[in-house]
């Protein structure tokens, strides 16, 4: 509950403290599932991420651009998770 109590708080502030790289940010939460899909970089990205007792799943297919810039993608995610589930 605290987990998902956080995720929540941190997707209302996630488009204005990154307006400059996300756009046309969209979420839905079912349960502890939650679907979500923005744009970067001029691409679509979109997922689901799942938070369990004692781990978040991050899944979804990825375009083949944004192939390019999965590394960074997945750094930039994870820290931001590390950060709002301290």
């Amino acid at each position: 509950e605290a987990a998902l109590t956080r995720l929540k708080r941190f997707l209302d502030h996630i488009g204005p403290n990154h307006a400059h790289k996300l756009s046309d940010i969209r979420h839905e939460w079912h349960g502890n599932r939650l679907e979500f899909a923005f744009a970067t970089l001029g691409m679509q990205v979109e997922g689901t991420l799942v938070v369990e007792d004692d781990s978040v799943q991050i899944s979804g297919p990825l375009q083949m651009p944004v192939l390019l810039f999965r590394s960074q993608l997945e750094g930039t995610i994870k820290r931001e998770l590390e950060i709002v589930l301290q």
